[in-house]
């Protein structure tokens, strides 16, 4: 299946803008076409309202022209900043959830703003819906207060070394690569409560009774061999006690980007992404962008 590089939701909102920065940045780093994308509603069935501009003169094919225009202005906006960067626009009519996760399924990325590249009256609320189907590694960019742009900040990975991580692992390096950053690579755990024990033996939940000593060692094997398959990269890593959320939401103050994983689980046709309080955290509090990584078999 041929990729379209990497596509990115616009809806001019403050954070629609920042992912369209984002996503330019990111194309012209990786050497990649870079494709707008927004979505707007379909034909009205019958028997449903919609509230109606109070104007004579509006009609359906309005919601495709303004559209078209946004789109149209998102692409002048880019190749201002790049002008040899290849850029497509792309309108289609649907909810977003299912545009862009129709989207990435033929692309290498898919970047969205933290309030889901579409207009979105719960904050969050589109994002986790394209997350939740996603075909391909998505970027989340906080709208924020525009202050936070670390160019020399780090790369952050957070792994769990009791799950698959070699995808969010490689996704890193290549980041860190690409962007000429640091890598740090980083695991948190909490001290094990005696309902762990129970969680853990029934099946749910990771086993939270591994030593540090135990983690670090895992933690210091799966670096070295990602770091073997990119050719030695420098990185650091590290172990640390304490909530995975509050220790990657604090590294958002510095990062340039952090990425997380996410485990597909076996539903279907559609594999969905389980979406746990990690992602939750940092689209709510994180400063920075934030990569998700699909671990696991994707859609078909």
């Amino acid at each position: 299946m041929r990729s379209e590089g990497i596509v990115v939701g616009y809806d001019r909102s403050r954070s629609g803008d920042r992912a369209l920065a984002e996503a330019a940045e990111t194309a012209v780093r990786n050497g990649q076409a870079l494709v707008v994308v927004n979505a707007y509603p379909g034909p009205i069935p019958q028997g449903a309202t919609l509230p109606l501009p109070d104007t004579a003169e509006w009609a359906p094919t309005d919601l495709s022209d303004s559209a078209n225009l946004l789109v149209g202005h998102a692409i002048t906006q880019v190749r201002s900043w790049h002008p040899r960067l290849p850029v497509e626009g792309r309108v289609v009519a649907g909810r977003p959830w299912d545009v862009l996760d129709e989207a990435s399924r033929h692309a290498d990325l898919l970047v969205v703003g933290s309030h889901g590249g579409a207009v979105d009256t719960i904050p969050g609320s589109v994002t986790l819906r394209v997350l939740a189907d996603a075909a391909c590694p998505v970027l989340i960019v906080p709208a924020g207060d525009g202050d936070h742009h670390p160019d020399g900040g780090p790369v952050v990975a957070a792994v769990d070394v009791v799950e698959p991580c070699d995808d969010v692992l490689d996704f890193a390096f290549a980041e860190a690569a690409r962007r000429n950053a640091a890598l740090e690579v980083v695991h948190a755990w909490e001290q094990p409560s005696s309902m762990d024990h129970l969680r853990h033996s029934i099946g749910f939940g990771h086993d939270s009774t591994l030593t540090e000593e135990q983690r670090r060692q895992g933690l210091a094997d799966l670096v070295r061999a990602a770091a073997a398959r990119h050719h030695g990269a420098e990185q650091a890593w590290r172990v640390e006690s304490g909530a995975i959320e509050g220790t990657l939401v604090t590294a958002t103050k510095s990062a340039a980007l952090v990425v997380v994983g996410a485990r597909r689980q076996d539903g279907g046709r559609h594999h969905r992404l389980w979406i746990g309080p990690v992602v939750h955290a940092l689209l709510h509090h994180g400063e920075c962008p934030m990569a998700v990584v699909p671990n696991g078999p994707a859609p078909e």
